[in-house]
């Protein structure tokens, strides 16, 4: 199944789940071991949202490399590419 959360800011994805919070959990987890102060002052402005299934597909094959440029939200509030799969 893919994930079809993700933990974003402005400068890309960090972290996807089936859910918002594994999504943050995620991105926690990726981020490796870190105090409680330190995942507070690195996560403070993660928000999380659910992608569109062709940005989700995109996140599972090619991983989180996704720069704030190579998605968008939606009127509906989903995160999406800016272009199309080529």
């Amino acid at each position: 199944m893919i994930d079809k959360y993700a933990a974003y800011n402005d400068q890309g994805i960090f972290g996807t789940g089936n859910t918002a919070d594994e999504a943050m959990r995620d991105a926690i987890d990726n981020a490796g071991p870190l105090t409680p102060d330190e995942v507070r002052e690195q996560f403070t402005d993660l928000r999380t949202g659910e992608m569109t299934d062709r940005l989700a597909a995109r996140v599972e094959r090619y991983g989180f490399d996704c720069k704030h440029d190579s998605y968008t939200i939606t009127d509906g509030g989903l995160l999406d590419v800016d272009v199309p799969d080529e």
